[in-house]
């Protein structure tokens, strides 16, 4: 199997192959030996009786408890113990095993101080596939991701539970059957450092932007299958109005759906048609800010990934305590994309109701609903109903969580950024979107066959249509039929969870 070293900088690239596509990761001897000088540096100053936040101290408000030499050690698996009070069910595997991915790559810096042993554990584990069983919530991603972190660490330990090969076991029991150690003694600063990062919320952060980036495509797609039903005009894509806007977002999504649409006998076809809705003549504004996030969140992930969010931070002269651990960027971003989420389930509303509303679809040449027999049958009327209960859910947890606050640790922490609600908040978000796009969907490929256009289609519509045509049938376009399962089907192809 192919291995991924780790030389000191990695990629998102580096992250999908180890994370997602199971290869394995080795170090580069330079970085073990840098591990190790720092380290070395951490011994030198306890050795002088320097005191220094979280090695021989107390953690937040008890900062100021210095504690003696004999109980460094158990200072640390104190810390690990106390703090991992996550609840709620686990989080996919993916994310735990990008936490011990990150947590490496973060280490292997050298500031976070810990010892090659301990960074040799976690890339044992990672390469025996012994991910963390690591609970949803807990975390308020100020003094980093502290309760989901924790429990990571108690596996470290032998403590906590892990799965393995498919199954949820003690994580001691796991490393024998690995042929690992069953347990691990943490020394000076080294439980702090496994739990004092934002490593739970960018593994969140980046499972959610690989599928927002997968359904963003898949929604894009949808469009323009919709622009041929409705039998649109293409001026509103027309390069020349973006260029006047200056918006560089705008006119690569114009030029996206150009690029779709050619070919196609459906489009133009109404010389009188003056301008279609805002749902469609707007599209590329309204998509603009869409892009603009997606753009913005692979930047802060490539800068994230190889950063160190420890606390404090090992230099050549001193330790420094800092505040890297803080979530707010990924808040931000986390809550960026919930936006954009939002405005496409807006768009995908609005074309469901010019697909089904017998007032507006019969000059498209649609029956009320798309249905066979209207009365008999109710067609497609319930889809949207699913469609409008999720477009709720998408408002309400829409609202920032990142501008609450909350004083935690006797104001120690005074501005929390809740990056882990926010990027939790997300992932529910794109679930809705998936089923939303997953309806519009059904409707667009039930709509084709009643007008019978599948010859007039550009060739992407085409291609659109036999692609979705394995997982929707030919039930459908009779009666009524039980499309639950189906809509099911395509919000996992949209979320890219088939392949993922």
């Amino acid at each position: 199997m192919h291995t991924v070293v780790l030389k000191g900088e990695a990629t998102l690239h580096d992250y999908v192959d180890v994370v997602y596509r199971g290869k394995v990761i080795s170090l580069s001897p330079s970085l073990v030996e840098r591990v190790k000088h720092l380290r070395d540096r951490i011994e030198a100053f306890t050795a002088e009786g320097r005191v220094m936040y979280g090695i021989n101290t107390g953690f937040g408000a008890l900062k100021d408890t210095v504690i003696l030499p004999d109980h460094l050690k158990d200072l640390q698996h104190n810390i690990v113990r106390s703090h991992a009070v996550g609840v709620g069910d686990p989080v996919p595997e993916v994310v735990s095993r990008g936490m011990l991915f990150l947590l490496i790559n973060s280490f292997s810096k050298g500031y976070s101080g810990v010892r090659p042993a301990l960074l040799q554990r976690l890339v044992d584990m990672l390469n025996a596939h012994i991910h963390p069983v690591v609970p949803r919530w807990g975390s308020v991603g100020a003094s980093g991701d502290l309760a989901p972190l924790s429990h990571l660490a108690l596996a470290v330990i032998g403590e906590g539970d892990v799965f393995y090969k498919g199954k949820r076991m003690n994580a001691a029991e796991a490393f024998e059957k690995a042929g690992m150690p069953p347990t691990f003694q943490l020394d000076a600063k080294e439980g702090l450092a496994l739990l004092n990062g934002t490593h739970f919320m960018l593994s969140m952060l980046i499972d959610a932007y690989l599928k927002t980036k997968n359904i963003w495509s898949c929604y894009l797609s949808t469009f323009a299958v919709f622009a041929e039903v409705m039998e649109t005009v293409s001026t509103p894509f027309d390069p020349r109005i973006h260029k006047v806007r200056r918006d560089k977002y705008a006119l690569e999504v114009a030029q996206i759906i150009r690029e779709k649409l050619k070919g196609s006998k459906l489009i133009d076809r109404h010389p009188e048609m003056v301008q279609d809705s805002y749902s469609i003549r707007c599209f590329p504004q309204i998509a603009s800010p869409i892009a603009r996030a997606i753009e913005l969140t692979e930047n802060l992930i490539d800068e994230e990934i190889n950063a160190v969010t420890d606390n404090p931070l090992v230099f050549e002269e001193e330790v420094l305590s800092g505040g890297n651990f803080h979530g707010a960027p990924i808040a931000w971003v986390s809550e960026s994309l919930k936006t954009a989420i939002a405005d496409m389930g807006n768009v995908s509303i609005a074309h469901m109701e010019w697909l089904l509303n017998p007032r507006y679809n019969k000059e498209r040449g649609l029956t009320p609903f798309l249905t066979k027999e209207p009365g008999l049958e109710s067609g497609f009327m319930i889809v949207q109903y699913m469609a409008a209960s999720r477009m709720a859910h998408i408002r309400v947890l829409s609202h920032p969580a990142s501008v609450d606050n909350y004083y935690t640790s006797a104001l120690q922490e005074d501005v929390i950024s809740l990056g882990a609600v926010s990027v939790d908040n997300l992932h529910v978000v794109l679930q809705d979107l998936a089923y939303i796009v997953a309806g519009e969907s059904l409707m667009i490929y039930k709509a084709i066959f009643i007008k019978d256009i599948y010859d007039m289609l550009s060739s992407h519509g085409k291609e659109w249509v036999d692609t979705h045509k394995p997982l929707i049938g030919d039930k459908i376009l009779g009666g009524d039929s039980y499309v639950a399962p189906i809509l099911e089907g395509l919000a996992l192809k949209y979320l890219g969870e088939e392949v993922m």
